[in-house]
């Protein structure tokens, strides 16, 4: 399994965490210009991976629209400067307006116009991957996946967990059958976090934003098979005072860094260290799944380099 890291990070920098944390997968949204300046950047490395997104949904929280003509020169722009395997995700068309569930005729209608898009841009020779959401009907998955071998799910961020899991579940009974044992396509899930939902189904790739929440939150991420887990400074400190531990060690033993330091340019400490620390566990978790699924018989060719 494919892991991407998603999210914006000044170019320079998200490679020298990147690199110290053995990640090479990257994902790269359209509608941030410093994303795109990545998405440059990285797909001219060969041992690299990049997916460009059309950053469609965020246009649209922001009430703009991603234009099909200029997202496309972009795509074949990556394409003729690229080095390494780049796909790109179809431009899609989100349903109805902020703030108000859309109505069935209106998802429809947003479905047609970006199975259009997922057209245009095949028929100008780009690699477009194209993404069945939670909540359209079972008719836009059929043509989705007799049309392709690898395409996207998107379940809804709105939606409780149970619902997005059975959600996927469907799909994936849908494309690989109740067993789950035999590939009949290649799956991306957009924004899929949760490893049990990676050890749950065979998902080709995946990204998301965990890492980031390290920087945010100022959060240390604790290695976990199962779930992500966070601790900050002064959880750490909490339990430290219960168990009558000093203290004074933790910032530094957890790489915060000392009060009012600035993030540290070699990511030794402060926030960039945590981001690092974070995306080692996202590659660990990648290399654990895809372990996980080679054991019981379904793996890749493209994968073959991500050891156990």
């Amino acid at each position: 399994m494919f892991l991407y890291i998603a999210g914006n990070l000044q170019v320079e920098m998200l490679e020298k965490i990147a690199d110290r944390a053995g990640a090479n997968h990257f994902l790269c949204s359209f509608a941030d210009a410093g994303a795109r300046k990545a998405a440059e950047h990285f797909c001219r490395q060969a041992h690299r991976r990049v997916l460009v997104d059309s950053g469609a949904y965020s246009a649209w929280t922001k009430g703009k629209a991603i234009n099909l003509g200029e997202y496309m020169a972009f795509c074949e722009r990556v394409m003729r400067i690229a080095k390494c395997p780049v796909t790109f995700a179809a431009l899609d068309v989100i349903p109805g307006a902020k703030g108000r569930e859309a109505t069935q005729p209106e998802i429809q209608k947003a479905c047609d116009e970006g199975w259009e898009n997922y057209q245009e841009m095949k028929r100008k020779g780009i690699p477009a991957l194209m993404t069945f959401h939670q909540f359209e009907h079972v008719r836009q998955l059929k043509r989705i996946a007799d049309d392709s071998d690898y395409f996207a799910v998107s379940p809804r961020k709105d939606e409780d967990r149970e619902s997005r899991l059975a959600w996927l579940e469907q799909v994936f009974d849908y494309i690989q059958g109740k067993d789950k044992l035999t590939i009949k396509k290649k799956i991306h899930g957009l924004g899929v976090a949760s490893v049990d939902w990676m050890e749950r189904l065979p998902f080709y790739s995946v990204d998301n934003t965990v890492w980031l929440v390290a920087g945010l939150a100022h959060s240390f991420r604790f290695p976990s098979r199962r779930v992500v887990s966070w601790v900050t400074l002064e959880d750490m400190k909490r339990r430290a005072r219960a168990d009558r531990v000093p203290t004074w060690p933790l910032r530094k033993l957890l790489g915060f860094g000392e009060p009012g330091e600035k993030p540290d340019p070699d990511a030794r400490s402060g926030v960039y260290w945590l981001e690092n620390v974070a995306i080692m566990e996202d590659v660990e978790t990648q290399r654990r799944v895809t372990e996980l699924w080679r054991s019981k018989g379904i793996s890749w060719a493209d994968q073959n380099h991500i050891k156990p």
